[in-house]
């Protein structure tokens, strides 16, 4: 059983980082690993569910210019 689940991508590790981050309220850290997660996602799923995680962190934090314009970068990666 020990080789049955597979193994995890760069993708994965970035997006652990990021949950660790937020863990301890480091929150540049958590923007900055799920900007890496979405520059080396190799799916189109996985860059926009850490663009869409990016942009509603900066939502919480108040920045709210700056999630628009990366919720509006995530907009036109879906067209």
């Amino acid at each position: 059983l020990g080789g049955c689940g597979r193994s995890k991508t760069p993708y994965d590790h970035a997006m652990d980082r990021a949950e660790s981050s937020l863990e301890r309220r480091d929150f540049e850290g958590t923007l900055a690993s799920w900007m890496k997660a979405a520059e080396i996602s190799e799916t189109d799923d996985d860059r926009q569910e850490a663009l869409y995680r990016r942009a509603h962190l900066l939502l919480r934090l108040g920045r709210t210019e700056d999630a628009r314009v990366a919720l509006r970068e995530l907009v036109e990666k879906l067209s």
